[in-house]
């Protein structure tokens, strides 16, 4: 625990550093900085003004997102579904940095208390190493939705099996990574988790019909146009207008994240559905990456290795395989 309290220091110590130097608290920037958070604010407002179909518009999204922010700042690309801009439309209706600080730690909050709550510790002593996970001040200083999307796979492991249809509900309300159907029907399937299955389709189907009902079927027909855009940015390693590395910087985060419910302190502890946690973590480590990792470690966004026990012990990070 002293090591995780050190770590602890160093993190906060080094995320209130680039916060100052992001903010030209430091040195005058000679552009300005940006973060994913934007993205979301920005497309909120664009459906706020009446003209969600112009969240996939390139030039309009950029120049919302100019207008939440300042002028110049680099580009990123909204390439969700338009159910999460039922989320979005509420945090635009706030102030920026208001909405930024309470979507983080909004979502923040929760994802620490049912990551206590599966490793089964009664104590408040365990959220030291657990605020010691570097991803966590990659997540909050991006503004990132990885706290939210871990919120909702981690409760679903603890309802699986007590609460199977509220455990659908919350896997069904991750429609909005739709790359999670990859692992997860086809693990609820062979477990024959059928009333999981069925409370999970149902959600999405009705927040599809929701978003739809709100926005028109105009945004999902300009969302389509747009997701092949974005796969051709996949297969090429690069996002759109703005830094390149984007997409797989937020591919990394929400790995990282969602590899902690997988680490051995979590099977030891036994709480809630083990083999959704393996879904969980399985389902990150399945996106693209460029040098397979070793079979008892897990990698940050940055390609650095962690070990299995980091989220326990606080340690981190101890190689890269970059």
């Amino acid at each position: 625990m002293l090591a995780a309290g050190v770590l602890l220091v160093l993190e906060v110590a080094g995320f209130s550093y680039f916060v100052a130097g992001t903010h030209g608290w430091i040195v005058p920037l000679h552009q300005p900085v940006s973060t994913d958070f934007v993205s979301f604010f920005a497309a909120g407002r664009l459906a706020t003004d009446g003209t969600p179909a112009l969240v996939y518009d390139h030039a309009a999204h950029y120049a919302a997102e100019q207008a939440a922010t300042e002028p110049g700042v680099p580009y990123n690309y909204f390439y969700y579904p338009p159910v999460f801009l039922l989320v979005c439309v509420v945090l635009a209706r706030l102030p920026y940095p208001v909405a930024f600080a309470a979507f983080q730690m909004g979502s923040l909050v929760p994802c620490l208390l049912v990551v206590r709550r599966i490793l089964r510790e009664r104590g408040w002593a365990v959220l030291v190493p657990l605020l010691a996970f570097p991803p966590v001040y990659f997540t909050l200083g991006t503004g990132q939705n990885a706290f939210l999307t871990a919120t909702l796979f981690g409760t679903a492991t603890l309802l699986v099996d007590r609460r199977p249809a509220l455990a659908g509900i919350l896997l069904g309300a991750l429609c909005y990574k739709p790359h999670f159907g990859l692992l997860i029907p086809v693990a609820l399937i062979a477990a024959g988790r059928w009333r999981v299955i069925a409370a999970a389709a149902a959600t999405g189907g009705g927040l599809v019909g929701l978003s739809a009902a709100v926005f028109g079927w105009g945004v999902w027909r300009a969302f389509l146009d747009a997701a092949g855009g974005v796969r051709g940015g996949l297969r090429r390693g690069c996002c759109l207008p703005g830094d390149g590395r984007a997409i797989w910087r937020h591919i990394g985060a929400r790995r990282a994240c969602l590899a902690g419910l997988r680490a051995p302190g979590n099977r030891r502890a036994g709480h809630g559905n083990s083999g959704l946690r393996n879904v969980a973590a399985g389902n990150e480590l399945a996106g693209p990456r460029r040098h397979p990792a070793r079979r008892d470690t897990t990698r940050s966004p940055g390609g650095d290795v962690l070990r299995p026990d980091a989220v326990r012990d606080g340690t981190g990070l101890v190689g890269s395989v970059e």
